[in-house]
């Protein structure tokens, strides 16, 4: 293609047309350990939905979990990783963190995630009773 020709996607680097549809109800969450531990999200899905290229650098004091061996074998077994993302190092972003710092820099994009957080959560609570 000529350059008066290409598109605005042409320029437009991969990560950030991916960031572009993702949505609240994309993020993937667990809790670790099973039951009992903290929830955390993925940083690079948490990186696309805010559409902060500088995530890392913009909040150096979020708390960020390295998902070793054992939790990566559990995302597995529970469908949260696949066997073609799990050979990548993940980092697990708290929950809670996140949505501290979406309320203040991402009103609306916190609002959609906590209301997909709080279906998620009443869903586990019926599916508990059910049992």
């Amino acid at each position: 293609k000529q350059w008066y020709q290409r598109r605005v996607q042409d320029y437009v680097p991969y990560y950030m047309q991916m960031s572009a549809t993702m949505q609240a109800e994309s993020l993937v969450e667990w809790q670790y350990p099973p039951n009992t531990g903290d929830w955390f999200l993925l940083q690079e899905q948490v990186k696309e939905f805010l559409q902060a290229r500088n995530f890392h650098r913009r909040y150096p004091d979020i708390h960020r979990h390295p998902i070793g061996a054992e939790e990566r074998n559990y995302l597995l077994d529970t469908g949260v990783l696949n066997e073609v993302n799990s050979a990548f190092s993940f980092i697990g972003l708290l929950t809670d963190d996140v949505l501290d710092i979406m309320k203040e820099d991402y009103p609306a994009k916190y609002k959609a995630l906590l209301s997909v957080l709080r279906k998620r959560e009443l869903v586990r609570q019926a599916k508990s009773v059910m049992r």
